[in-house]
């Protein structure tokens, strides 16, 4: 026989775990840096090429969130990563 009491206290603690993990997970990031600057990168391609001026896609979009720097683009991809850009 299933022993409902166990499985409800049982998925119980689970929740209560996954909340504060929840929490934890939200105050590292929000400790770790600015989360706008870790949008934008993950925009970028993330292959530090360079081209923008600076030595890599990290640089590039902490200078981008902190507006210190300007987003280039020579293509159609690149003209819509800007727009992407602008809803961060």
């Amino acid at each position: 026989m299933i022993n409902f009491e166990f499985i409800i206290g049982l998925a119980l603690i689970l929740a209560v775990v996954g909340i504060l993990l929840s929490i934890l997970s939200s105050f590292t990031e929000s400790k770790s840096g600015n989360s706008s600057e870790k949008r934008i990168e993950k925009l970028l391609p993330g292959i530090n090429c360079g081209q923008c001026g600076y030595p890599g896609c990290q640089a590039y979009a902490k200078a981008l969130a902190d507006g210190n720097a300007r987003l280039i683009y020579v293509n159609q991809q690149e003209l819509m990563l800007q727009n992407k850009l602008l809803q961060c």
